[in-house]
């Protein structure tokens, strides 16, 4: 029986029949490592490709967690500046309010003490002019004149002395009491004159009560506005707050997913590049081998096929 390296050169004349079924014992083989080297270098070229394509979704999937962990860091930045933003609005409002209440103390509050004392002081100066008019009537008599006087004069007397009343009123109020002598005279002049002042003195009352209750009303809308501002501020702190904590905790769970991803794809890069390396050597010997074996299988496949 020829060998098996003579075989690749035997000639159909060559064929020894009442071998042929140990040809044909030898062509299975060869046939079946022929198979089996088939089958191992799909085996070797789907190795190659798996874990070509495991390396890139694994390099894929961690790009995509840096990715995301940078959006969510920046979130997070986001977050946290707008809770220091507005943690210096609150900051700033409350400091307002503050301040305003002080002022509102030390301004305003004394300015309703003072208007209470003008709106009595105007109450008295119309309850004079209501006396002198009185006087002017002609059917008042000498005793109504003489009692509505003697009002008069306690009254005049209470708001020359009054030490809350402006001073400038005061001198006017002084006026009005070196005038109730000679309003006993009942005469036009010293009754206009007398009018006169105590209508001055009324206007001014009114003028400042009007300031102050513009100053109060000012004060008041200021003051209302920083709190509810202050408020505003002080609510947008709390929601800001546990947004920035979600933000924070949301980072940190795309923190620890980027860093499991990344070992997952140093772990997928080192199998495809292990491989890898012989990769092309591999590829070529199960390439020779199965040429070589075809080879052989024809050879005796033509031997099979002579006999």
């Amino acid at each position: 029986m020829p060998s098996l390296a003579a075989m690749k050169t035997t000639k159909l004349q060559d064929a020894d029949c009442a071998n042929k079924d140990v040809y044909e014992m030898i062509l299975g083989k060869f046939t079946g490592l022929a198979t089996n080297l088939t089958r191992d270098k799909d085996a070797r070229i789907a190795e190659n490709l798996t874990t070509y394509t495991e390396k890139a979704s694994a390099y894929t999937a961690w790009m995509d967690s840096e990715s995301s962990y940078r959006e969510a860091e920046e979130r997070k930045s986001t977050a946290k500046a707008a809770v220091e933003y507005a943690q210096g609005e609150f900051d700033k409002y409350r400091t307002a309010v503050e301040a305003g209440e002080a002022s509102y103390a030390s301004t305003i509050a004394p300015m309703a003490a003072e208007k209470a004392d003008l709106e009595m002081q105007q109450d008295m100066i119309a309850e004079i002019v209501k006396l002198i008019t009185g006087m002017a009537q002609p059917t008042a008599t000498k005793a109504t004149r003489a009692a509505n006087l003697a009002q008069i004069e306690a009254k005049v007397s209470e708001l020359s002395t009054d030490k809350k009343m402006p001073k400038a009123m005061q001198q006017q109020a002084l006026k009005i009491k070196k005038m109730t002598t000679a309003l006993e005279e009942v005469s036009a002049a010293t009754i206009a004159n007398a009018m006169e002042i105590l209508n001055e003195m009324a206007d001014e009352i009114t003028a400042r009560v009007t300031a102050i209750d513009a100053a109060t009303s000012e004060a008041d809308k200021n003051l209302a506005a920083d709190k509810a501002k202050k408020l505003k501020w002080q609510e947008d702190v709390v929601n800001l707050s546990n947004t920035a904590d979600e933000e924070e905790a949301a980072a940190n769970t795309a923190d620890l997913a980027r860093q499991q991803l990344s070992g997952i794809n140093k772990v997928k890069e080192a199998a495809y590049v292990d491989q890898a390396d012989t990769y092309e050597s591999d590829i070529s010997q199960y390439t020779t081998e199965i040429a070589g074996v075809s080879q052989i299988v024809t050879v005796i496949q033509t031997l099979v096929d002579s006999c």
